[in-house]
């Protein structure tokens, strides 16, 4: 049972030393421990009968310990004793919130908005696992910070599952965290009112409460739900966790600790964050109220969409947020502003009403967010699925554009959008301009990528033209006139977008771009400084600090570039997304710089260390993984500074990870024979270069397009080892 704790100093399975009890919660009671194999102090989990019960096979308990993530401890083992269930865990430093809250009383709006970033970016690892794996438990008392790190960690997640299943019955209630749908029964939740000290009418009282039947006036006028709580909680009761109920959790959490106060039991007297006489942002308020919606069907699907919109949380302009929250307060819907490859804030909550068009919408809904965890094909089978269900609509392939345009696939996005143009099975309602809009926009922003700047104007000018409500449209198109060499034109939009009222930091930001245009970087360069110092939207910051990089790069001050880059490159400001893309970018500068200093052999060893680290970063961030083309360019540094087994390991994972590929071999080609080249003439061999050069030329063979300088160099070092007789 349960209650029955292990006493002080107990040994179990001659490895874990029980030193405390440092806790009894919804899953367990938790120890503190020693363990004398790993010789550090760990965290124990008892793990509840009940629980113990839900989980299916080992492969679900294997699937716990193979999890990584910088917000969530390690599992260190899973084992039986004494015919119960146990986990160990890291043990994480730190205070937990639920003390901090009550020593500090509420936090503001800055440093929540971190932890929630933090924790969010967690949730779409938890989330994007395939089967997922929930949480199910999410609150302040299972949140540490710790002050040294300056960062929060999500703990006590050993009682979820890796669900085989549709939902899990949950039999753990953390009253004011847990959502409607983690209670069992409609009884249950009656139950647990009365046990708190509420009559009818949700009012508290001292004496007993009538579980007989519903509380009388639950769900009157006015509350946070539009006085359709009642229905929504029995409607919602009973129907099992899933990933939307970590988001409630999750939203009730900010809530918490934004305001100082719990959210109530009865989720009838819950009143709207935006009520509060707080400094929070719209936005911020926006996200949090969606996460809290009673409805699964109306919260964010999962921790990979609510990440995407909390790190995209000050992309849109003021006007257009202000404009959506008069629309419907309590339900983001999604713009597809995507601009210069980064995706807009992820709701991705299309409006379709009826049986069908709920079916719809959870389609759209899931593909979008296979797409933003990038699975991409996964994504456009799913959009695929939706199309046959209502062909007329238009969501989906909006949605399929946007998949594809993030993907890289810019041809594809563009193809797309072409052939909706033609569709006629797709109907043209007046509600739908913002969407057909959005669908223009993305075709401009894939001919940017493509560098077809007029192409790219056409299409930003259609959108204009679809949907006049949303100045982005507008701001982008002064981009794509500027870039196109109209800086003239470019001018004459950015003023009626002025008048239309866009946002100061747009404006700043597209007279930078014509600046640029026009070659007077140093003004470019301090424009775009400007909206790096006053610009809360991170797209734009995103944006301007990659082309400052650029303009630094292109005038070959990569003294400077590095310089600027190191600023940012680590900054909390960004996304990780960006952060590594940031370290791509400070890697290529040190590359170049170390080119630019290749007969300097100490500068180039210098340089090649400090790319490797940038490369390394995105390495570990991919959960070592990589695409042949950092695979072999951290061979190469590698090489450079000496380190042979290193880049000779690196070699071997293009070849282990790529084995259709000739680039593994071709690179191990080179290693092995720099390799021999630094013995003395007796001791070199070259057979293990000829294996894989051997294998690397035949495979080259077979490739259509055969322009690799590389391979032309690597087959004259070979013919010069035949030539010198070294080998046949």
């Amino acid at each position: 049972m349960v209650n029955d704790t292990i006493p002080i100093r107990t040994v179990i399975k001659d490895r874990y030393v029980i030193k405390q009890v440092i806790g009894k919660g919804g899953g367990g009671i938790v120890y503190a421990a020693y363990d004398k194999h790993l010789e550090l102090d760990v965290v124990l989990k008892q793990i509840r009968e009940e629980v113990t019960s839900l989980l299916d096979s080992r492969a679900e308990v294997d699937i716990l310990k193979q999890l990584k993530h910088e917000r969530l401890p390690k599992v260190l083992d899973f084992f039986e004793y004494d015919g119960r269930l146990f986990t160990s865990m890291d043990f994480i430093k730190g205070i937990d919130l639920k003390t901090a809250l009550a020593r500090q009383g509420r936090f503001l709006q800055d440093k929540v908005l971190k932890w929630a970033q933090e924790l969010a970016d967690a949730l779409a690892y938890l989330h994007g696992q395939r089967p997922p794996v929930i949480h199910s438990d999410i609150k302040p008392a299972n949140i540490m910070y710790d002050p040294e790190k300056n960062g929060v960690t999500l703990i006590d997640f050993n009682i979820s599952l890796a669900f085989s299943r549709g939902k899990l019955d949950t039999t753990w209630i953390t009253p004011g965290y847990s959502p409607p749908e983690q209670y069992n029964k409609l009884s249950d939740y009656y139950e647990m009112l009365a046990k708190a000290g509420y009559r009818s009418g949700g009012q508290r009282m001292n004496g007993p409460y009538n579980t007989g039947g519903q509380p009388g006036n639950m769900g009157r006028l006015p509350d946070a739900y539009g006085g359709n709580t009642l229905p929504i909680v029995m409607q919602t009761v009973g129907k099992g966790v899933d990933t939307r109920s970590d988001i409630y959790s999750f939203g009730v959490t900010m809530y918490h600790l934004l305001t100082g106060v719990k959210p109530d039991l009865d989720f009838s007297k819950i009143i709207p964050i935006s009520e509060f006489d707080i400094d929070l942002d719209p936005s911020f308020a926006l996200i949090i109220e969606k996460c809290m919606a009673l409805d699964p069907n109306e919260r964010y699907p999962n921790g990979v969409a609510l990440n995407q919109a909390l790190r995209n949380i000050y992309r849109l302009d003021s006007e257009y947020k202000e404009f959506k929250k008069r629309e419907n307060r309590r339900r983001l819907i999604s713009g597809l502003l995507i601009g210069f490859g980064l995706a807009m804030i992820g709701a991705g909550f299309y409006t379709v009403r009826s049986s069908t068009g709920s079916e719809y919408n959870g389609i759209v809904n899931e593909a979008r967010a296979y797409s933003d965890s990038g699975e991409y094909q996964e994504a456009l089978n799913r959009l695929e699925e939706a199309m046959e269900v209502l062909p007329d609509r238009i969501d989906a392939y909006v949605e399929k554009a946007r998949t594809q345009y993030l993907s890289g696939d810019f041809d594809g996005a563009i193809k797309t959008v072409d052939e909706i143009t033609e569709n006629d099975k797709v109907k043209r309602r007046k509600s739908d301009d913002s969407l057909w809009g959005d669908l223009y926009y993305i075709c401009g922003d894939a001919y940017l990528e493509k560098e077809e700047y007029s192409n790219a104007n056409k299409a930003f000018k259609r959108a204009c033209k679809e949907y006049d409500g949303n100045n982005l449209y507008y701001r982008e198109r002064a981009i794509a006139l500027a870039r196109d060499g109209k800086t003239a034109d470019a001018e004459t939009v950015l003023q009626e977008a002025q008048d239309r009222g866009l946002g100061a930091d747009s404006v700043s930001y597209v007279r930078a771009e014509i600046a640029c245009a026009k070659g007077e970087d140093e003004n470019a360069v301090g424009l775009f400084q400007e909206v790096l110092n006053t610009s809360q939207d991170e797209e734009l910051a995103s944006r301007s600090v990659l082309m400052v990089s650029d303009i630094y790069g292109e005038n070959g001050d990569y003294d400077k570039k590095i310089e600027f880059l190191n600023k940012y490159v680590d900054n909390d400001r960004f996304g990780k997304g960006m952060q590594m893309r940031l370290s791509r970018e400070l890697a290529n500068a040190w590359i170049l710089k170390g080119n630019a200093k290749a007969d300097d052999r100490g500068a180039l060893v210098d340089c090649s260390r400090n790319a490797l680290e940038e490369l390394l970063k995105i390495y570990s961030y991919n959960n070592s993984t990589g695409t042949i083309g950092d695979l072999d360019t951290i061979s190469k540094l590698y090489q450079n500074i000496d380190d042979l087994d290193k880049s000779r390991e690196f070699a071997d994972q293009i070849i282990s990870d790529y084995p259709d590929s000739y680039a593994g071999y071709k690179r191990k080609s080179f290693v092995l024979l720099y390799i021999e080249t630094q013995k003395a003439e007796n001791l070199r061999n070259y057979s293990e270069f000829k294996t894989n050069y051997e294998k690397a030329k035949e495979m080259y063979s077979k490739e259509e397009n055969q322009s690799d300088p590389e391979m032309d160099a690597l087959n004259k070092e070979h013919d010069n080892l035949v030539k010198g007789g070294w080998i046949k």
